[in-house]
């Protein structure tokens, strides 16, 4: 609607200035061609009188002929003037023995002045009344017959208007918010021939090609829902695999020893000492299985706990020290981190800490020969990327613990923490460990990095947000 009356709001002012302008012109010719057929009556009755005048024999006659002339032409005075009585531009024009005409507003007359003898000139005067009148009454006609053009014009313009522009644009933006909101129903029924249906037929294909598109796409999401649950499907199926083929690796071993001594002892095939060392294999096998299912149990049911602000150096110097017997046994040195100042930790819970760095410093012991070293380092990194790109940088506190251990190759450290996998000979681990380690640091909200060379040793950073 907002077009549509623009559109009128120009039209009309162009319509007006134009109407304007064409009775002012028309106006200005009749008022021409009124004042220059004036002038011409006005010249020929002054000659006409000017040659009776001097045709006369005497003063008498003149002066009858005069009023003669006066009773004859109505609508003009006549009289005989002395020259030194006529206006400045006047009394030239008769010296020079001319004639003059000379519009006189003020008055309300044309004044006609022409040479009568030595000394005299005659003066034929007329009045503009009627001309005023012609011109108002012309004035009035055109200004009327302008105003009904211009109410038929506008009255035409709006109608047109409504019709071929505000009723299709109505159509064509309800029908553009239809298809914003989704509903690709209700083509447009223009059957106006002009730019506006050639939009109208467009957006219909448009919006044709749109359902399509829209149909394709939710049969294409249907079919990428079904093969992504197909593919999680077998995804848990190998990893219910996987935790089976764990399970039956790490129980058989200590299940068949158990069973191996429980039957040497109730057949009586064990006698003596061997009763006893039986009962001892088969206790240290129990809690080996039952230290297994531990694990086992941990790698399933990670919970949250109580997450306060922590002291990252506190928790490193409490786990060297829990580790501190299986390092002096294995002749591997514990070197502390180097600070004198805490660095705290935001939402973290301090025993789930100590256990992913006594998880740490446990397989690091175990991979470093005797003589070797065990270090834990801290820093905070103002501005750490995550490994996910859409996460924006942000502080965080890195814990290394670096061994001068074996070392890994790029194969293994690729797969380190996949459940179930160890580098430990059978019996010595589950495999569990570092991926409790990367559970427990992925719900704090950060990320384990591992870099490590064969034989020089490995370094684990562990990064929680600072």
């Amino acid at each position: 609607m907002r077009l549509t009356a623009k559109f009128l709001v120009a039209f009309v002012l162009t319509l007006a200035v134009a109407l304007a302008f064409t009775t002012s012109r028309d106006l200005a010719r009749e008022r021409a061609l009124f004042d220059r057929d004036l002038r011409h009556d006005s010249r020929l009755v002054g000659a006409l009188v000017a040659q009776q005048y001097r045709a006369a024999h005497d003063r008498a006659e003149a002066d009858a002929a005069l009023r003669a002339a006066q009773a004859v032409h109505t609508g003009f005075t006549v009289e005989r003037l002395p020259v030194a009585a006529l206006p400045d531009a006047a009394r030239d024009a008769v010296d020079h023995d001319a004639m003059l005409a000379v519009r006189d507003e003020h008055a309300g007359r044309l004044d006609t002045y022409l040479p009568l003898e030595p000394g005299a000139a005659l003066r034929v005067s007329s009045s503009l009344t009627a001309e005023r009148h012609y011109l108002a009454q012309t004035k009035h006609r055109a200004l009327g017959l302008a105003g009904l053009t211009l109410v038929l014009a506008t009255g035409a313009t709006s109608v047109l208007g409504l019709q071929l522009i505000a009723r299709p644009t109505r159509a064509l933006v309800a029908k553009a918010r239809r298809v914003g909101a989704g509903d690709f129903s209700s083509p447009l029924a223009l059957r106006q021939r002009d730019e506006l249906g050639a939009l109208a037929i467009e957006l219909d294909v448009m919006t044709n090609h749109l359902a399509t598109a829209r149909e394709q796409l939710v049969h294409a999401t249907q079919a990428r829902v079904t093969a992504v649950e197909q593919l999680r499907h077998a995804d848990r199926l190998v990893t219910v695999g996987k935790l089976a083929a764990g399970i039956a690796h790490e129980l058989g071993t200590p299940l068949m020893v158990i069973e191996g001594r429980a039957r040497l002892i109730e057949t009586g095939d064990a006698t003596g000492d061997e009763v006893a060392d039986s009962a001892r294999i088969v206790v240290e096998q129990s809690r080996r299985i039952t230290r297994i299912i531990r694990e086992l149990l941990d790698f399933a049911r990670r919970n949250r706990g109580e997450r306060t602000s922590v002291d990252v150096i506190a928790a490193a110097r409490q786990a060297l020290e829990l580790m501190a017997a299986p390092a002096r046994a294995g002749g591997v040195t514990l070197v502390a981190p180097d600070a004198a100042a805490p660095v705290m930790a935001t939402a973290a819970d301090a025993g789930q800490l100590v256990q992913v760095l006594t998880n740490l410093i446990g397989n690091a012991i175990h991979a470093t020969p005797r003589g070797g070293t065990v270090a834990i380092a801290v820093r905070v990194e103002p501005a750490a990327q995550p490994p996910r790109p859409d996460a924006p940088p942000a502080p965080h506190v890195a814990i290394e613990v670096r061994d001068t251990g074996v070392g890994m190759d790029a194969a293994t450290c690729e797969r380190v923490f996949e459940p179930f996998f160890t580098t430990k000979p059978i019996g010595a681990g589950t495999g569990l460990g570092l991926a409790v380690v990367h559970g427990i640091v992925a719900d704090h909200g950060g990320w384990v990095d591992v870099r490590s060379t064969p034989g020089a040793g490995a370094t684990f950073t562990v990064h929680v947000p600072a």
